[in-house]
């Protein structure tokens, strides 16, 4: 068991990582890029649709994320790792409560 602790240790510490890289290159490079070379009315849904798949990937790696940290919680005895965990579910709960109507972002 622990090399597959490790394993998804490491995992767990790199994923953050990557998703931060994903979103900087598609703030900082794609989209700057579509408006650079394309008309604004021909660069508008190409920027939506990065936007939207790279907010899709974003979900999914959440998910993962906590999938992650529940795995390792019991592989090591149950306890919670990190605050991402924390963070993620208070998040999910706030979407929830959000789309009940009870809670108003501006």
């Amino acid at each position: 068991m622990p090399e597959t602790a490790d394993i998804l240790d490491r995992l767990r510490r790199s994923l953050p990582a990557l998703w931060l890289g994903g979103l900087l290159c598609v703030a900082g490079i794609a989209t700057p890029a579509a408006f650079a070379l394309l008309a604004r009315a021909e660069a508008g849904p190409v920027v939506a649709r990065i936007l939207g798949q790279e907010a899709w990937l974003s979900l999914g790696i959440a998910v993962l994320l906590l999938l992650l940290e529940r795995c390792l919680g019991v592989l090591l005895g149950g306890r919670c790792l990190s605050r991402v965990y924390r963070l993620l579910n208070c998040l999910l709960i706030a979407k929830h409560i959000r789309k009940k109507g009870h809670l108003h972002f501006p």
